[in-house]
């Protein structure tokens, strides 16, 4: 029994040496742990800012220059524009309207990548621009004979428009320029 209480003389102040240091050295390390994740997190936020800024730095000349071509589609679809552009002498209602058409057709063909850099709502104005252009060509166009002269269709378009604004790509231009405004 002697040698069991000497045992114990010895063991228990050195179990409580040994919980005492561990219960210190367990703190120490759960701060150094706290501290090391708060640095890191503050790096890694650093470096996302720094990566965001220069991801703006090299998309925001492309996505201006994709205004500006969803801009020009815009003036290029108003209809005193259009018919500028696409009639000349000779031509027949239905040829003029059919090359109307595939005027505005092909133009927003070549732009349609340019969604990409813009939101959803201005893409969608722009979709509307276009289908109300089509639309007021196809209209005026089934009034007019497909045989009549290129300049009846010239006519009906040009009184159709001093009568009814093409409000489509006025509010896709007035879209375009409300987004871009929202950059700076």
């Amino acid at each position: 029994m002697d040698i069991f209480l000497e045992i114990l003389k010895f063991t228990i102040p050195a179990l409580i040496v040994f919980l005492t240091a561990w219960l210190l050295l367990r703190n120490v390390l759960q701060q150094q742990n706290q501290t090391f994740a708060l640095f890191i997190g503050k790096e890694i936020e650093q470096a996302r800012a720094d990566l965001k800024s220069k991801s703006k730095e090299i998309t925001l000349p492309v996505r201006l220059q994709a205004y500006e071509r969803m801009s020009l589609f815009c003036a290029r679809i108003e209809l005193a524009q259009l018919l500028m552009r696409t009639h000349s002498s000779g031509m027949l209602a239905g040829q003029l309207k059919n090359m109307m058409i595939a005027t505005i057709e092909e133009e927003f063909t070549h732009n349609i990548t340019q969604q990409m850099y813009m939101s959803d709502d201005l893409w969608n104005l722009i979709l509307l621009a276009k289908a109300e252009a089509i639309g007021i060509i196809k209209n005026i166009g089934a009034q007019a004979d497909h045989a009549d002269a290129g300049q009846v269709l010239l006519d009906k378009l040009a009184a159709y428009s001093q009568e009814e604004p093409q409000i489509g790509y006025l509010q896709a231009q007035s879209g375009i320029k409300k987004e871009v405004a929202l950059l700076f």
